[in-house]
């Protein structure tokens, strides 16, 4: 899916050691949308905030987001490395 999404290949196994590892750190949790909980189980938690990101090209996506009330507040950057 994040292959689609990104319209890119990734490295399978790095993505996988990646997020294994991220799951093991409390500071960050993630929330799938899912029967329009997402926002009540952020608060549940007593969350302050909900940080997503999405590809620059997904419109769509953009549009979706602030319908929901989400703003757009900063960029991100990404850099690809060599191996």
């Amino acid at each position: 899916m994040i292959c689609i999404l990104e319209n890119k290949e990734i490295n399978k196994e790095h993505f996988d050691s990646v997020f294994e590892n991220s799951l093991k750190n409390e500071d960050i949790i993630y929330l799938v949308y899912r029967d329009e909980k997402i926002e009540e189980i952020a608060k549940d938690k007593q969350l302050e905030q909900i940080e997503l990101s999405t590809s620059t090209y997904r419109k769509g996506a953009h549009r979706f987001y602030e319908r929901q009330g989400y703003e757009k507040l900063h960029y991100n950057y990404t850099k690809e490395l060599d191996d």
